[in-house]
């Protein structure tokens, strides 16, 4: 456990975010991801503010958050 993190919290301080063209984009994104043994932690869906967005955890833990604006 790094500096910082709480046991059990599963969130390492720090996340990634990666802005596609578009919804279908953002699923594409998390679909590979999963496939590639990441966990979806968030599936891709409409976001409040517009757009959409999904988060998905790859294998060493870290958080990813995939966001398009439209």
């Amino acid at each position: 456990m790094t500096a910082g993190q709480r046991e059990g919290s599963g969130f390492r301080g720090v996340s990634f975010h990666q802005i596609v063209p578009s919804a279908d984009a953002v699923e594409e994104a998390i679909d590979k991801a999963a496939k590639a043994g990441a966990t979806v932690v968030k599936a891709a869906e409409k976001a409040e503010r517009g757009g959409c967005d999904g988060y998905f955890s790859d294998p060493d833990g870290y958080l990813w958050k995939v966001a398009s604006a439209q």
